[in-house]
């Protein structure tokens, strides 16, 4: 958070913090009083800071600046308290900017200028794109998405399958135009968290049990049950697939997020359990609440109740961790970086945790979030976010 104290002779007042700062936009604001006649207040901005404080008054606008060569200018009348706003725009990726605000009455013979703060924008700014979705049981409506993932129908075709819980039912999606294609559902279905392996098929968590589908929506697997026991389930919550490699064969691995049991199950397609970990805790392999779970090479789980990522080896052992607010749902994109939706935003990461971006905010307009749940990406790096309380999926593209 950014602060700036502002000392006129003449006129006195505050800058507010930099605000909605993205890779592209900064918001930047002021307020001020005049004492001893009308004044103006303007910002300075550079991504140079020893450039600003050289220029000693000289706005330093950027391109194009405002008519008058001042950012953002406002006017106010003697003893009156005045209001500075101005948004940056066209903002360069990645990049530090310094900024102060000046004022001068027209008593005044030079200005005076607050302290130079910064910003840094982000590496990269993804955009809203399109939705679907609204509450209901209609077919381009949904109950409570949890789960998103990017598999091919029949015929190869890139879809999105998501986990319509409240309505019982998975929903298969084009991605371009967004809309939903075919629902399946039956009696006994409640689908919760979804990933696919490398033959389209699809693997669903629900409360207790765990339930394989192949591309024309037949069950090919499934186990489960209620209970602390090996391949049993307080609650399932989120699910990954990987391929590893066995001998001389290559097999289908599954992971399993046991929410309610604060624990990660790892199970061979059959539903025989490999290996197990967690336990309640907060210290470096233990869990409280575990929800999203996503695999490449190592396991990735939002360590909801922990408020962070943490990331073990296939077989359980504590690799590293970084801090994110309740965190729900993780996927990988091509190149290896984490997405994380957190409720009402979504961050990216490296592999390692070091953040790249984040978006959104608590609402129901475009690229806002209630619940942002599950997340998927794909081939060509397109966001997918399971928006669960607005009762929607939302598709974002990276600027």
């Amino acid at each position: 958070m950014l602060a700036s104290a502002l000392a006129f002779a003449g006129c006195v007042g505050d800058t507010d913090p930099a605000t909605n700062v993205t890779s592209k936009t900064a918001q930047l604001n002021a307020h001020g009083r005049t004492n001893d006649g009308p004044a103006s207040w303007w910002w300075e901005y550079s991504t140079s800071r020893s450039t600003l404080e050289a220029n000693g008054g000289t706005e330093v606008c950027g391109s194009p600046p405002e008519a008058d060569g001042r950012c953002g200018p406002a006017q106010g009348p003697s003893q009156q308290d005045v209001a500075l706003s101005f948004k940056l725009t066209g903002l360069t990726p990645s990049t530090t900017y310094w900024f102060r605000a000046c004022g001068q009455d027209v008593n005044d013979a030079n200005p005076t200028c607050g302290r130079v703060l910064s910003f840094t924008t982000l590496a990269e700014y993804y955009v809203f794109h399109s939705k679907v979705g609204s509450f209901g049981t209609g077919a381009q409506q949904f109950n409570t998405p949890l789960g998103v993932a990017v598999a091919g129908d029949a015929s190869g075709t890139p879809r999105l399958k998501v986990t319509d819980y409240g309505n019982r039912r998975l929903s298969t999606l084009a991605l371009e135009p967004l809309q939903v294609l075919t629902t399946f559902t039956d009696s006994v279905f409640q689908p919760r968290w979804i990933a696919r392996d490398h033959l389209d098929n699809v693997w669903i968590t629900e409360w207790n049990a765990v339930v394989a589908m192949d591309t024309a929506n037949t069950r090919i697997a499934g186990w489960g049950g209620f209970g602390p026991g090996d391949g049993q389930f307080f609650e399932a919550a989120g699910i990954a697939v990987q391929r590893e490699a066995s001998g001389p064969f290559t097999v289908r691995r599954i992971y399993v997020a046991d929410r309610a049991a604060d624990r990660v199950q790892k199970f061979d397609p059959t539903g025989g359990v490999i290996a197990q970990w967690g336990g309640l805790g907060n210290g470096p392999g233990q869990l409280n609440e575990p929800i999203g779970v996503a695999v490449r090479g190592n396991v990735y789980v939002a360590d909801f109740g922990n408020d962070r990522i943490q990331v073990f080896s296939p077989s359980g052992a504590f690799i590293r961790q970084w801090p994110v607010t309740d965190p729900v749902g993780v996927a990988f994109d091509a190149a290896g970086n984490v997405f994380v939706a957190s409720n009402f935003e979504v961050l990216k990461f490296t592999s390692a945790g070091a953040l790249i971006t984040r978006w959104g905010s608590r609402g129901s307009g475009n690229g806002q979030f209630d619940g942002a749940a599950g997340v998927a990406v794909d081939a060509a790096g397109d966001v997918y976010v399971a928006d669960t309380e607005n009762d929607r999926v939302q598709k974002f593209k990276k600027e």
